[in-house]
Order: structure tokens, then C-alpha cells, then sequence
């Protein structure tokens, strides 16, 4: 939005005021100071010059009536008031020069104060655009269970208000199947949101974007989705063949091929018994 600047009444007229209450000194008296003292000075050199003339006359021997000759004795009050004019418009210039840098700078720092204001706006869109989507896709059988029944710190919500947050999924949310012109698709959806983040009055859905937008404020303020619910863990079955029964890895041992036994050593031969005696 552009900026605007106020005018305040003072006893000497008008002053120009920025938004953030900072007075802003106007250029016009100092340009228009300036071109007095222009015109003084031109009209001061002109005269000197003149004076300077009949001087040079009256010198050269002109005879000159009386009312030159006062004239050509006021050449030094001329000189010093074009020298006083002079300084003058030296230092107006500089006042001038100074205060269009003033302005500009000025200038600047309001553009970026409007900048940031901007920025700040289309942030707070964006970050309730995240809210509100965060929310309704959130927003499932489960939660709707809680939500008829007022469990789990969800606010009680009638099956009309249920439909509502579900045509209001559909309304921000378009899809692109069988969408013949998806981009005017998308600006009625964003011209939709715009709406319930402004709050309007108008009428959608058959309530109003207001409506909408508190019954999400009461969804979401309620701390329903600021819980954790534990995820539901599947059953693993047990299966035989995972894990390995001792009984059968013996049997399976024993029944299996082995290594031979080492050969047993050779018997060694038996001696012949010694005769009986006679």
C-alpha cells in the first residue's frame, strides 16, 4: 500500500508528517527564499553596474544632474548589499541542497519501512496458509470420531460443522483432474482463502468466511492436535522357521554325515606262550 503522510496545522501553516510521526521539512519556502534571492542579487548587479557607469562618466568629466550623482554615492551600500545577497543565496543553496538529500534519504528509509510492513502482512498470510492446510489435512476419520464425541480435549462439533470443515477442504484444496482452466481454478481457491483470512462477511458455503474462520480457530485452540497419540504397532507372528529349534539342529547333527573316525592303531601280535615244564 502506498505511504501516506498527514498534514498538521501549526501556527505558521502546514508541516508534512511520514506515518511514523517524523516531521518532514518542506523544500517549498527554501526554493521559493531562493528565488527571491536570486532575483535581489540580479537586480543588485544590475544597479551596481549602473552606478558604475555614471561613476566612470562623472569621471571622465559627464556633466551629471543632482539625482545621479546621490545615486552614484549610495555605490557602496549597493556593493555591500550584493555581497550580503551573495552569502545569502550561498547558504540557501546549501539549506536546499541539504534537505533534498534529507528528503531522499527520507525517502528511502519510508520505502523500506513499507517493505517490511509488506513483508511482515504476506508472512502472516503465509503462515496461517500453513495452519489452515496443516489442520484439515490433519483432519481424519479418527479426529472427526474425537470431535462428535468431545475426547481427547477435542471441542464438541456438530455433523453440520463436520461437513463444513470437509466442503471447506474441498473449496481451498481444487484438484487438477478434469480441470479444463486450473489456473482460474487456483484464483478462485486463493480468492477463497484471502477471504477466510480477512475474515469477510460474505456469504460461502452457507455460512460466512468469518464463521469459518472461527470454528478453525476453535479447532485448532482446542490442543486436540497439540497431542501425541502412540502409533498403533502391528503384530509380528511368530514364524517356526526363523527361529532355530536346538532339538532338531542336534538331531540334524546326528543324523547327518560326520567325518570318519580315526583308524584304530594296528594290534600288535601275541607272543607264543612259553612250554609248560615237564
Amino acid at each position: 500500500m502506498p505511504s501516506k503522510k498527514s498534514q498538521v496545522q501549526t501556527g505558521g501553516g502546514q508541516r508534512t508528517v511520514s506515518p511514523t510521526g517524523t516531521p518532514v521539512q518542506s523544500s517549498d519556502a527554501v526554493v521559493s527564499a531562493v528565488g527571491v534571492v536570486e532575483r535581489k542579487v540580479r537586480n543588485l548587479e544590475k544597479r551596481k553596474l549602473r552606478l558604475n557607469n555614471l561613476k566612470q562618466e562623472l569621471e571622465s568629466g559627464k556633466e551629471l544632474d543632482k539625482d545621479q550623482k546621490d545615486a552614484i554615492s549610495k555605490l557602496g551600500e549597493v556593493i555591500i548589499q550584493l555581497d550580503m545577497a551573495k552569502d545569502l543565496h550561498k547558504q540557501l543553496t546549501q539549506l536546499q541542497t541539504e534537505n533534498q538529500k534529507s528528503r531522499r534519504k527520507q525517502q528511502r528509509q519510508e520505502k523500506l519501512q513499507q517493505k517490511e510492513v509488506e513483508k511482515e502482512a504476506e508472512k502472516r498470510v503465509a503462515t496461517y496458509s500453513i495452519r489452515v492446510q496443516t489442520l484439515l489435512n490433519s483432519f481424519d476419520d479418527s479426529a472427526k470420531d474425537s470431535f462428535r464425541a468431545g475426547a481427547n480435549s477435542a471441542v464438541v462439533l456438530t455433523e453440520e460443522e463436520l461437513t463444513l470443515v470437509d466442503d471447506l477442504f474441498e473449496t481451498i484444496n481444487p484438484t487438477r483432474a478434469g480441470c479444463e482452466d486450473y489456473s482460474a481454478v487456483l484464483d478462485r481457491a486463493t480468492d477463497h482463502f484471502l477471504q477466510l483470512y480477512d475474515m469477510s462477511s460474505k456469504e460461502v458455503l452457507g455460512t460466512t468466511y468469518k464463521a469459518l474462520h472461527e470454528l478453525l480457530e476453535k479447532i485448532d485452540g482446542c490442543g486436540y492436535f497439540d497431542q501425541v497419540f502412540p502409533e498403533e504397532e502391528e503384530e509380528e507372528e511368530d514364524s517356526d522357521e526363523d527361529v532355530p529349534n536346538p532339538m532338531v539342529a542336534a538331531d540334524e547333527d546326528l543324523s547327518g554325515e560326520s567325518e570318519p573316525d580315526a583308524p584304530f592303531p594296528p594290534r600288535s601280535p601275541t607272543p607264543p606262550s612259553p612250554p609248560s615244564p615237564p
